[in-house]
C-alpha cells in the first residue's frame, strides 16, 4: 500500500502533517513508546526541511507512505538544497554538560536511534530521505 500527500513547506502546517503521519499510523501494532518516537523523528525531518531547504523561498515537501509485509516507510521529498543528512558526524553527547553543548545537531542523532533504517539519495533535485520501522504482525487466531 502506498499513499502521499504534499504540502507548503510552512510551519504554520507542521500539525497537519504530523496529524497525516497520526492517521497512517492508527492501527499498527506499535506501542505507544515507538509511536511518539516516531512521530519525534518526523517533526525533526519536517521542521528541518521547512527551516533549512528552501532559504527563505517558498517551497513544497511531500510525504510518501509506503508499507510492506512487516515494516512501512515514511518517505520525505524536497526540491531544495541538496543535503544529506547521513553524512554528519555523530554529536558528542557524554562528554559535555549540558550548558555547553551547542543548541541543535541532535535531530538527525535522534532520526537514527527512533527508526530501524534511514536511507536518503539525491535525484532528478529532490532531496529524498526515507525512515523505516519494523513492525510484528499480528496472527489472526
Amino acid at each position: 500500500m502506498s499513499d502521499k500527500i504534499v504540502f507548503a513547506a510552512k510551519l504554520t502546517l507542521l500539525p497537519a502533517m504530523l496529524k497525516w503521519i497520526r492517521e497512517k499510523l492508527k492501527g499498527f501494532p506499535l506501542t505507544a513508546s515507538e509511536k511518539n518516537k516516531l512521530e519525534v523523528a518526523c517533526e525533526e525531518i519536517l521542521v528541518n526541511i521547512i527551516h533549512y531547504a528552501y532559504e527563505n523561498k517558498e517551497g513544497s515537501l511531500e510525504i510518501q507512505w509506503k508499507e510492506k509485509e512487516g515494516f512501512f516507510s515514511l518517505v520525505f521529498i524536497d526540491h531544495g538544497i541538496p543535503f544529506n543528512p547521513l553524512k554528519n558526524q555523530k554529536p558528542v553527547i557524554k562528554s559535555l554538560s549540558v550548558e555547553a553543548k551547542e543548541i541543535g545537531g541532535l535531530g538527525i542523532y535522534f532520526i537514527k536511534n527512533f527508526v530501524d533504517k534511514v536511507d536518503y539519495t539525491f535525484l532528478d533535485g529532490a532531496n529524498i530521505l526515507t525512515i523505516s520501522k519494523k513492525f510484528k504482525i499480528r496472527k489472526a487466531i
